[in-house]
């Protein structure tokens, strides 16, 4: 390798290149020594290879953007060229959604930009764009708010940029970045909480109400931004080599970056059903995926000192690591051992590995990358590492009950592979407390688990041996010994007997298929039976097979059709793998290796293993063994990797048509082209060309259509294949869904009855350990000397119950891609409402698309089942909670909204009931009513412009006037006409003080004095005041005053340029309800920038630049209010009077708990962005 190779390679490492010490400044300037010298002769190779290393090692983005910085003093021209290479990369990420690139790449500029390569406004560029493109994308009319994982991503680029540059933009160019936060702000507030219960790794299921106030990625990721900027950016897991080099960088050309384009927007789905809708999610989470999901199974004491950013930013170091050295071992774990960051990490690497290992639905490599990471971090640490791991299992142990089944699979098989590179030392008398455990218990059955998997990477004594300190341990290793070969001595069924020993004769005497065949249709069948042939064929051929895998495979090849022959459908085939099972009941890898072997040779189908899982013998042992579950889940895997590879197939064969076609085109038309040429010699056609090549010609072309016509048979028949393999898919899924809804019915309603497991109390509290209070990850713990709770509180139904619906939810995850074209039949066929709640929420929870369909929710449940029969009385109760509890009218009128799309008469009726009950307040005078009657109507008009409040259920708020959008001037006059001076002094001391003032001030006054502390606002600054107060008097006289407020609110943007915020947002909000004034605005903005460029007015342009560039950002983040409903399931056998009674409190019928989403509640979210 040449030198200036090296020496970029190994920047910033204790490599002999660099004397083996770090010294950020030597290491740079010793790079930049050998590529400039170099940089004559190697331009391109140096290019290529300096961006490589910038993408596949980001940990060391600081340190080669000072290195390109520093040769901007020297060659621009090849620094441009470097940008533009990483414009085009950036840009060719984007449209095929390469997250990694597009994310290293931004961190990239991010660190030109602080090295003075390219100007903070083209970087801030940069983030607007995917800013907008992200608020298109929740947009619920112009976007498509399924892809919000796309959204979710642009945002994540934009935040995670900012502990590499976030100092440099902030100081200069703090308003542009400014611009940035609020409109990241801003989104944040209209899009939709991610909280996939379905993708969590624990399963604390008496800790679901704290699920759905928690934090998403996003929501956190700014938080952590925020307490960053409190700090004054300031952070120790960046490097910031630059600042070594600040006087010199200076001195450099800033270049423009360019713009980028988003890809374009997925179509939103035509019928916008929760199934379209989650097919859509799915698809967009898996080209979107979340990174990391944090398990925080370590006591913070572990890692206290550090900033939240720094973590942030270390796991983001560790996870590139992962992703670009995954294929080079000790490369991987030297970079994640010495990261550039100036604490320890131990604990935080092992966290990030663990939490990459577990990550669902699936990790973004193969377990056995993350098993090797951590053996060579134990190798490179030996000092530290092998007891922070020690201590991530214990803690995981003790947690066990609510981890999630694929998760524990997962780490019973890691955990086996780990002790089997350590000799299997363990200190297992710290587990032998499980003993007393019933045999049910997670823990015991995890223990159980883990030394089968090790025996099966050893052998039986050598894992008795490791156990030798706890003895008592013994009792869970799998049974010692081979196969249970029933005619290895003569005394059993000598008829039997006789008749194994034959055929293995026959076996041993190369004896063909078909001649065994003709001797058990002759001999054999007519006078024994299916019954006993099968057992003999079974265990007299496994037998022979049992030597070795080459054996059984052998085995199966020239037997396979004897097999065949006695078991042509599945009823017999069922019983085959049961005879299998017996042979092997020793040897549960045995087992499941014969069983896939006689799948791949089609002896064995798909459905008569999913049936064979679910036979009544075997539905007793699903919460006591993998066993089963691995059969289950290779015949899956299986059946989903033939589909796999035929899709690959398919797409090659597709593309080698395309070609084949170009190539028979290119032939025919040289061909043609030599047959033009013939020449007539005396009236006879004679050819021109020479005979050799025509011949060859016709030949050439001959083949490329042959090709052509055989590539494009070959296409049609893998379509085929496909075709008839989706049609097998679809009936292998169903037949999954039916037996587990079969065998979990009659359990789960005798277990739980009708209730959902947030319900479930008693004994489950048992199992539940606070996420907080995890002891087992204390010093203690870690030495082995803890106190253990050896009780275990849950029954065997219970637990029965709970790791079936934990393996329906796995499943569910792991085969969504393959699921979702087949829900509508699954809902029709399995999912219906009879089925219990539980396993449906396990259905959709493993499918991530929320909960159960709204058929079966909560109190729009309730009422609309019983609405037939009670409307009338519904009607009045509904009417009467509404107005003697206005505190929860936001639940009542999104109940209100979810009848009105079954029931639009029921609807009308309740609006009819208002519309009386308004005008009677009014004739009469009673404001209390007509207060409550226009909160309540509020709530009920979708059609409402942006400008609301959020309703405070802790208060009783009063709403005025001012703040709602009526279409009725009169109206609105009337009410004013009649308010008492009661309310208003209940006004003037309340939050709506300064509305009330501006609705007697003039236009006027309101625009010019915004932002003031004048009499107009109550001598008071708040923003959102004046511009609510200001906008709804501007609206009232928009229709009489029209020109005069344009020209007005123009001068005061024009002279009052500091207040061109409020004014932009103040226009913003005009724009959701008079588009043509807002039109005129800008046509006069155009007109008055045009003139100032002609006449050359510098303060015009610059003031008309600043207003524009406001307007352009309020144009995406004023999008009105945006809506979300969920729904939660409760017991049918509420009533509806207690469910709408007692909505929004903590009563039994809503299980204890306050979610005003499980509630059915409309969120309206606040315009808390209106900030300048």
């Amino acid at each position: 390798m040449s030198s200036w190779r090296s020496l970029i390679l190994r920047i910033g490492e204790k490599s002999p290149e660099y004397g083996g010490v770090i010294d950020f400044k030597d290491h740079i300037d010793a790079c930049f020594g050998a590529v400039r010298r170099e940089l004559d002769h190697s331009e391109d190779e140096i290019l290529t290879f300096l961006l490589q290393c910038s993408e596949q090692l980001p940990h060391k983005i600081p340190l080669y953007g000072t290195l390109i910085g520093l040769l901007n003093l020297e060659n621009e021209e090849f620094v441009k060229k470097i940008l533009e290479s990483t414009h085009k990369s950036l840009q060719d990420a984007l449209d095929s959604g390469d997250c990694n690139k597009i994310r290293v790449s931004m961190r990239f500029l991010t660190v030109l930009m602080c090295s003075k390569v390219i100007q903070p406004s083209s970087l801030v560029v940069i983030f607007e764009t995917l800013l907008s493109s992200a608020a298109t994308i929740v947009d619920d009319e112009k976007g498509n708010p399924s892809w919000q994982a796309r959204a979710d991503f642009y945002i994540t680029c934009i935040l995670s940029c900012l502990p590499w540059g976030g100092y440099e933009l902030v100081e200069q160019i703090p308003e542009e970045i400014e611009r940035v936060m609020v409109g990241i702000e801003a989104y944040l507030s209209i899009k939709r909480h991610v909280s996939d219960v379905g993708l969590f790794v624990f399963e604390d299921i008496n800790k679901m109400n704290k699920l759905n106030v928690e934090q998403d990625f996003v929501e956190d990721l700014w938080s952590r931004i925020q307490d960053l900027s409190k700090n004054s950016w300031k952070l120790e897991s960046v490097p910031r080599p630059h600042l070594l080099y600040e006087a010199q960088l200076v001195a450099g050309k800033s270049h423009d970056f360019g713009s980028i384009i988003c890809q374009e927007q997925s179509n939103t789905p035509v019928e916008l059903s929760r199934i379209n809708f989650g097919r859509q999610k799915h698809e967009a989470e898996l080209k979107y995926p979340q990174r990391i999901r944090r398990l925080n199974i370590f006591p913070a004491t572990k890692i206290e000192g550090l900033q939240p950013i720094d973590r942030f930013v270390v796991e983001e170091y560790l996870l590139d690591v992962l992703f670009y050295l995954n294929g080079c071992r000790k490369e991987c774990a030297s970079c994640m051992v010495g990261l550039p960051v100036p604490f320890r990490y131990e604990y935080l690497m092992a966290e990030t590995i663990f939490s990459q290992l577990l990550l669902l639905p699936q990790p973004p490599f193969k377990p056995i990358c993350y098993t090797l990471v951590i053996i060579d971090l134990c190798k490179s640490l030996p000092g530290a590492f092998p007891a922070v791991v020690a201590g991530a299992v214990r803690a995981l142990f003790d947690r066990l009950s609510e981890l999630d089944m694929e998760c524990r699979t997962r780490l019973i098989l890691w955990f086996s592979h780990h002790l089997s590179n350590f000799q299997f030392i363990w200190p297992w008398d710290e587990w032998a407390y499980i003993l007393e455990l019933p045999k049910w218990a997670p823990q015991r059955v995890f223990v159980q688990e883990v030394l089968d998997r090790e025996v099966r990477l050893s052998y039986w004594d050598k894992v008795k041996q490791s156990i030798e300190s706890t003895p008592a341990l013994e009792e869970l290793l799998p049974p010692k010994g081979g196969p249970d070969f029933r005619y290895s001595l003569d005394d059993g069924d000598k008829t039997e007997y006789t008749l194994s020993k034959e055929l293995n004769s026959m076996v041993k005497g190369r004896k063909t298929a078909r001649d065994v065949i003709i001797w058990l249709e002759e001999t054999m069948i007519p006078i024994n039976g299916l019954d006993v042939t099968l057992r003999v064929v079974v265990q007299t051929l496994l037998d022979i097979g049992s030597k070795s895998f080459t054996h059984l495979v052998t085995v199966l090849e020239r037997y396979g059709q004897v097999i065949a022959k006695i078991c042509p459908n599945e009823e017999m085939q069922i019983m085959l793998i049961s005879k299998v099972a017996s042979f092997w009941k020793n040897s549960a890898q045995s087992t499941a290796i014969t069983v896939d072997r006689m799948m791949g040779y089609r002896l064995i189908s798909n459905l008569a293993i999913v049936k064979w899982v679910f036979t009544p013998s075997n539905i007793d042992f699903f919460h006591t063994t993998d066993r089963l579950w691995e059969i289950l889940r290779n015949a899956l895997n299986k059946t989903y990797n033939r589909i796999s590879d035929l899709r690959k197939e398919i797409s090659h064969l597709k593309k080698s048509v395309v070609k084949a076609e170009q190539l028979a085109a290119m032939a025919k038309a040289e061909l043609e082209g030599a047959e033009s040429k013939l020449m007539l010699v005396d009236g006879e056609p004679v050819v021109g060309e020479n005979p050799a090549r025509m011949k060859r010609l016709r030949s050439t072309a001959e083949k490329t259509k042959e090709t052509e016509v055989s590539t494009r048979e070959s296409l049609e028949s893998k379509e085929a294949l496909l075709s008839r393999a989706l049609e097998e898919n679809e009936a292998l899924f169903l037949c999954l869904y039916k037996n587990f809804a079969t065998v979990l019915s009659d359990r789960l309603h005798e277990t739980f009855g009708e209730k959902n497991l947030d319900h479930v109390g008693g004994d489950l509290e048992a199992m539940a350990v606070d996420e907080e209070d995890t002891p087992a990850t204390e010093t203690d713990k870690e030495n082995g000397n803890s106190k253990r709770n050896v009780g275990y509180a849950i029954g065997e139904k219970e637990q029965w119950c709970l790791s079936t619906l934990g393996y329906v939810k796995a499943f569910s995850r792991q085969y969504a891609s393959e699921i979702w074209p087949h829900m509508d039949k699954l809902e029709e066929e399995v999912i219906t409402e009879s089925v219990h709640p539980l396993f449906t929420k396990a259905v959709y929870s493993g499918l991530s698309c929320g909960k159960q369909p709204l058929a079966q929710d909560a109190c729009f449940g309730a009422v609309r089942r019983e609405l037939d029969h009670s409307e009338d009385e519904i009607l009045t109760f509904l009417l009467q909670c509404s107005e003697q509890l206005p505190h929860k009218i936001p639940l009542y009128g999104t109940l209100i909204g979810l009848l009105n799309l079954e029931n639009e008469e029921f609807v009308k009726k309740i609006l009819e009931s208002t519309h009386k009950s308004l005008q009677d307040a009014l004739d009469s005078g009673d404001c209390n009513n007509i207060r409550v009657s226009m909160r309540f109507l509020t709530v009920l008009d979708a059609r409402f412009g942006a400008v609301r409040r959020e309703l405070d259920h802790s208060e009783d708020e009063i709403l005025t006037i001012g703040l709602l959008n009526l279409e009725n001037e009169e109206f609105v006059k009337k009410i004013l006409e009649i308010t008492p001076k009661s309310l208003q002094d209940a006004l003037d001391s309340g939050d709506c003080n300064k509305i009330r003032v501006s609705m007697r001030s003039s236009w006027n006054s309101l625009i010019l004095r915004i932002g003031e502390k004048s009499p107009e606002y109550g001598g008071v600054i708040d923003f959102k005041d004046h511009i609510d107060a200001c906008f709804g008097v501007v609206r009232r006289e928009l229709y009489h005053s029209e020109d005069e407020i344009l020209t007005f609110l123009l001068q005061c943007s024009e002279q009052l340029p500091h207040k061109i915020p409020l004014y932009g947002t103040l226009i913003g909000l005009l724009n959701l309800e008079n588009e043509e004034f807002v039109n005129k605005i800008l046509e006069s903005t155009h007109k008055s920038l045009q003139d100032a460029l002609d006449s050359g007015d510098c303060n015009k342009i610059r003031v008309s630049m600043r207003f524009l560039t406001v307007l352009v950002f309020y144009s995406y983040i004023l999008r009105g209010i945006i809506v979300s409903i969920s729904c939660f399931n409760l017991d049918k056998r509420s009533s509806w009077k207690s469910l709408i009674l007692g909505i929004g409190e903590k009563s039994p019928e809503y299980g204890g708990l306050i979610d005003f989403k499980d509630h059915t509640v409309t969120s309206f979210s606040p315009l808390q962005f209106l900030k300048p």
